[in-house]
């Protein structure tokens, strides 16, 4: 520990700016880079559209206007899955990083990847009214 200090002395880097560094560092699930217009529902079924950016079993990276709070509860719209509950874990300039609630078994993760790929404009007319 005693090493740590003084390479954040050394290079003005707070142990906390390190300590953030090593847990995005150590993402364990890999993302599938996809392109979505969708849309995210949060405080009272309000309805946001949103660019989901990339994905994985435990979360995603969206593109929104509104600035969502940290630890906010939202629900984003997926092929095949229709509403996940989800987590917002950072929100910095139009963009939102979120974790599913639950997160997704690799075949649920699968299924979506595919129907992501083939998603048609309209796509979200598919899903049950909310």
């Amino acid at each position: 520990m005693l090493g740590t200090r003084r390479v954040a002395a050394a290079t003005g880097e707070s142990r906390t700016d390190r300590r953030q560094e090593c847990r995005t560092d150590r993402r364990e699930d890999c993302r599938a880079e996809v392109f979505l217009k969708t849309i995210v529902t949060h405080g009272r079924n309000e309805l946001v559209s949103a660019e989901l950016v990339n994905l994985s079993c435990a979360g995603f990276l969206i593109r929104i206007k509104p600035r969502f709070r940290k630890s906010s509860h939202i629900q984003i719209a997926l092929p095949k899955l229709g509403y996940i509950p989800s987590k917002v874990i950072w929100s910095l300039q139009g963009c939102a990083g979120c974790l599913f609630v639950n997160p997704l078994e690799e075949h649920d993760f699968n299924t979506m990847l595919r129907a992501i790929r083939h998603a048609k404009p309209g796509w979200l007319e598919t899903l049950p009214k909310r």
